[in-house]
């Protein structure tokens, strides 16, 4: 435990840990003050908590190889060696819970039908890919990262529209999906180009890990981060109205 807690430290992995868990509480702070919440933001938050158990369950592997396999012997030859199925799985909840977020808050019937029935043809799609791919449990499934992402930009990009094209302009500051929006169109724009060189990603290019790694520490960050910042100032602007409605 003590070489992966070494690793995790040496690796900046903690920033990322610190930044997950502080964006989940920020949320959770945020549906606490708002009782009224939508139901997809609130599955949001929940999300985010979950992004931050898998991500910290999924240090197992790098335990288990720091260790050579002492403790957990029986996972050195096993399937569940590496932890890409993990995340294999973990990326169609992430698109979900992202696109369904962005979905909902669409005003115009036609284009929220379409990209509905999108989503639930990604879902399946990911899913068989997942059941259908030699590498699940070696490697990314890099298709549905790219589908995925291009469906998710569609729906940032729609969300967007119907904000600039609607009264939600007045007051897009005061609202935590804008800043969603915003953290997860950055940080896939950044780490869409990463899986294209997927396949440099080995012990023999050391230099791309180490390029790897810290675009998507930074990314992380400043996701994160925004989000953190989006869920604490949008619950100060609500509250503020509040107060503001009692005096009259």
């Amino acid at each position: 435990m003590k070489d992966l807690l070494d690793y995790i430290i040496a690796h900046n992995f903690y920033y990322t840990f610190l930044c997950e868990i502080i964006a989940a509480a920020c949320g959770s702070y945020y549906l606490i003050k708002n009782s009224c919440t939508s139901r997809e933001l609130r599955w949001f938050v929940y999300y985010l908590w979950l992004v931050f158990i898998v991500d910290l369950s999924g240090t197992y592997a790098i335990w288990a190889y720091l260790d050579n396999y002492e403790t957990l012997p029986s996972l050195k030859d096993s399937v569940f060696a590496r932890n890409t199925w993990l995340f294999n799985i973990l990326k169609i909840i992430s698109f979900l819970a992202y696109c369904q977020l962005f979905i909902f808050q669409l005003k115009n019937p036609t284009t929220k039908k379409i990209l509905k029935v999108s989503l639930v043809l990604y879902v399946i799609f990911g899913i068989y890919q997942c059941f259908a791919s030699e590498v699940f449990f070696t490697d990314y499934i890099v298709i549905n990262s790219f589908v995925g992402t291009f469906l998710l930009l569609i729906c940032i990009g729609a969300y967007f529209y119907d904000m600039l094209t609607s009264d939600k302009i007045l007051y897009f500051s005061k609202n935590a999906v804008f800043y969603i929006s915003l953290g997860a169109l950055v940080w896939h724009l950044a780490y869409m180009p990463l899986n294209i060189y997927n396949a440099y990603f080995n012990e023999g290019n050391l230099y791309f890990i180490e390029v790897y790694a810290s675009v998507l520490s930074y990314s992380n960050i400043f996701m994160y981060s925004l989000f953190g910042f989006g869920f604490l100032f949008s619950s100060r602007k609500k509250n503020e109205k509040v107060v503001k409605s009692m005096r009259f």
